[in-house]
């Protein structure tokens, strides 16, 4: 399992509570396994795994260091792109999966399982919708807005906030938690647009 470093010890601690009763052992290999990401159809080696459906995103876990000549924040970009958003500590517990897109990705699955929170997850899928909805836009400049950083209309009015921000070579991506009543707007953050990422 692969999580944002912050959330390492909070989940090894829930995860203890249930595993005291099987064949099982929590590590934490933080620091003995590199995370490398990859495009393109190539020969996999042995130890990637492909973290997307369409074949051409790949992970490769290493206990070696390797060279790269990408930079971290153009991953994260491709992962917003994507519409994977990543959960620290501090957004831990903060929105319902359906908010995050994760129903769309295939992160839910509404006919088996169960787990905290389910009969609410559940129901919002069969029967409604969130008033907010997890939009991507992208900013020309390198700007670099905070998580929570409130997103505004033409009348000054906060319609949502960043949920994760990250720039690559064609400028800023920000995956943003928007009300659904907002979508047409235009939108900034402070004095800088949006444009929709399409």
């Amino acid at each position: 399992m692969r999580l944002h470093r912050s959330l390492v010890a909070p989940i090894l601690t829930q995860l203890q509570k249930y595993i005291v009763f099987s064949k099982a052992q929590l590590i934490d290999r933080t620091d003995e396994i590199h995370c490398y990401g990859f495009e393109g159809a190539v020969s996999l080696p042995q130890q990637s795994q492909s973290i997307d459906q369409a074949g051409n995103r790949h992970e490769l876990w290493s206990q070696a260091i390797l060279e790269s000549d990408e930079s971290e924040t153009d991953w994260i970009a491709r992962d917003l792109i994507a519409g994977r958003i990543w959960i620290s500590n501090e957004t831990s517990g903060l929105y319902l999966p359906q908010e995050l897109g994760m129903d769309l990705a295939g992160g839910v699955d509404f006919d088996k399982g169960c787990y905290l929170g389910q009969e609410i997850i559940a129901r919002l899928h069969f029967k409604g919708q969130t008033k907010q909805t997890l939009t991507l836009y992208k900013i020309p400049q390198k700007v670099f807005p905070e998580t929570a950083t409130p997103i505004v209309d033409d009348q000054g009015t906060a319609v949502g906030h960043v949920l994760q921000c990250a720039w690559s070579e064609n400028g800023s991506v920000v995956a943003a938690l928007i009300q659904r009543s907002a979508l047409d707007a235009n939108l900034r953050i402070d004095n800088t647009a949006l444009q929709h990422l399409a």
